[in-house]
């Protein structure tokens, strides 16, 4: 982390205590204005994570590598849940339907 990056951080409330704490969204931004916050907020954790991982042997590389692939399978989670979600949504209300059989009555 930069000393620019430190001081910044600083001024904004991270306490420097292990993995510190997060200050959170200042204000209703829009999309990409929360995205850029929450990289800010998550910085100094991520480069201690590396960190972690380099000191366990890794290379900074394999560490961001890693890391990538686990957020991409997070994000893979959370859109298979959103379309679960929906299903079931879906399922519920056939139910309701009058005459509804079971579950070969879609």
């Amino acid at each position: 982390m930069t000393e620019a990056s430190f001081l910044a951080r600083v001024e904004h409330g991270w306490m420097e205590d292990g993995m510190g704490s997060m200050c959170g969204p200042k204000c209703n931004l829009d999309i990409s204005d929360r995205i850029s916050e929450c990289e800010f907020d998550l910085e100094t954790a991520f480069l201690e994570l590396v960190d972690q991982a380099v000191g366990a042997g890794w290379t900074r590389t394999e560490a961001t590598i890693a890391i990538t692939g686990l957020a991409d399978n997070f994000m893979l989670g959370l859109a298979e849940n959103e379309h679960m979600g929906v299903e079931i949504a879906h399922a519920l209300e056939n139910m309701k339907r009058p005459g509804y059989r079971g579950p070969r009555d879609f």
